[in-house]
């Protein structure tokens, strides 16, 4: 069976991070409940007579193999008599613990995880499922007789889901808190087992600390420190020993930044920085290869629309403004779900859409007066007139196509002799609620003039009086 070239430690952690999260960890195995035989006291006696049995001859077997691999290190000292023969028995222990390389997945793997399933499918509800050691002589009976564009056909679809049953096992994310928790535990053993021999071989040093990530995992801060002088170390420097320090780092990783005294300003100011970054990211999409230097608001009419034909829709506030302007954490929740969704958007105007709405924008305001009313034939007063001049206008002015884009009426619009509305808002569709209907947007005003305009200033009268003397 061929075997994968052995990756780098950088391209395992670059894979892992890629995956991690992505898919939920999946069952790979089917258990079954094991029928136990109860046992009488004298067996359970017994048999824990024999375990320590075992356990001892199992340690004076290792102590012989030592006693015999120090014998070899000092036969080789006397060869080599300027090695050591402590690093020469060191030598000799040195050697991969973990798997170097895997075997990858086979098309009759997968033919023999096929039919295992395909076979047990076919036993009773309640009877024990057979073992793949028990089918592998049937299975592999079919897999002589077959061609080679018959496997391929038979495997191809297993072939993939095995794949991805490995990936799954290794970086699938757990979703019990108890299986997440036994997984820590037992790897976390394995982790000092391997930190323990590295200990004995080359003499380093090592701590461990493992915590939670967060409140959803029970299980208690896994600390392993190597030996005593690690321990002496940290209380020495830091004034606390290694347990005391992973219950505070646990602490901190189960409460997290959320945990830390925050307040409402510094919340407020964190949503609305986060709110006014998606919007900007919003837009600079909608240009396209333009770069825009930042989100106009104030003058979003000049700065925005008449420069790159775009409209806001579905703004969810009254009114459209700056998110560092928005002062409660409900209207900023609802502008972060709106942009972030898509409900909220920017649209790019067609050329027509852009050529009617430049023709609303450069010409006069649009609004009847109460001689225009007067003129009409409908008989009403003056005051009725001008009331009615004003909802006329804005009964004009909210007249759209169906993008949204305000579109001039047939008639030709006339100066208004009635009321006007504020000069700092903009009676057009730039910017749209859900309903279509038009959001206010100020417009930038005039800035006011400086008290020293048109005079020379001092540097300048200076320089050149000096010059003139």
């Amino acid at each position: 069976m061929a075997r994968q070239k052995k990756a780098s430690n950088f391209d395992k952690l670059l894979h892992a991070s890629r995956r991690v999260g992505s898919t939920a960890r999946k069952p790979w195995r089917i258990r079954a409940k094991r029928i136990g035989i109860k046992l009488t006291a004298g067996q359970k006696s017994e048999r824990k007579k024999q375990r320590a049995a075992q356990k001892q001859s199992y340690k004076e077997a290792l102590l012989k193999v030592h006693q015999q691999i120090y014998a070899a290190a000092a036969e080789i000292h006397e060869r080599f008599i300027h090695l050591p023969t402590e690093l020469i028995a060191t030598d000799i222990f040195q050697s991969e613990r973990l798997q170097s390389s895997t075997k990858n997945v086979g098309r009759y793997n997968a033919f023999v995880s096929l039919q295992s399933k395909l076979m047990n499918a076919e036993v009773p509800e309640g009877q024990p499922r057979q073992k793949v050691n028990e089918l592998s002589k049937k299975i592999a009976k079919k897999w002589e007789v077959m061609s080679e564009e018959e496997k391929d056909a038979a495997t191809r679809e297993e072939l993939a889901h095995l794949r991805d049953r490995r990936a799954n096992k290794e970086v699938g994310e757990h979703r019990v808190s108890a299986t997440a928790a036994q997984d820590s535990v037992l790897t976390l053993q394995r982790v000092q087992e391997s930190l323990e021999r590295l200990t004995m071989r080359t003499g380093d040093e090592h701590l461990l600390i493992t915590t939670r990530g967060s409140n959803k995992v029970y299980h208690k801060p896994y600390v392993f420190a190597s030996s005593n002088r690690v321990v002496e170390f940290f209380s020495n420097a830091y004034k606390e020993i290694p347990a005391d320090m992973g219950y505070r780092m646990d602490a901190f990783m189960v409460s997290g930044v959320e945990g830390l005294a925050r307040t409402h300003v510094q919340i407020l100011a964190q949503m609305k920085k986060d709110i006014a970054g998606l919007i900007f990211r919003k837009l600079q999409e909608s240009v396209g290869n333009v770069k825009v230097g930042r989100m106009i608001y104030l003058g979003f009419e000049e700065q925005i629309t008449k420069r790159f034909g775009i409209v806001v829709k579905n703004w969810p506030l009254k009114e459209f403004k700056n998110p560092s302007c928005v002062s409660t954490k409900s209207e900023l929740e609802l502008l972060w779900h709106a942009w972030d969704s898509g409900t909220a958007h920017f649209y790019r105007m067609t050329t027509q859409e852009y050529s009617d709405w430049l023709a609303i924008a450069s010409g006069p305001a649009v609004i009847q007066s109460g001689d225009d009313r007067q003129g009409s034939g409908d008989g009403s007063s003056s005051g009725e007139a001008e009331t009615g001049g004003q909802a006329a206008a804005d009964e004009r002015l909210s007249s759209t196509s169906g993008s949204g884009i305000q579109v001039p009426s047939g008639a030709s619009p006339s100066p208004a002799s009635g009321l006007a509305p504020p000069s700092n808002f903009v009676a057009m569709n730039m910017v749209t609620d859900s309903s279509g209907d038009a959001v206010a947007v100020r417009k930038r005003g005039s800035r006011k003039k400086h008290s020293d305009a048109g005079k020379p200033r001092k540097g300048r009268a200076g320089a050149a009086g000096n010059e003139a003397v």
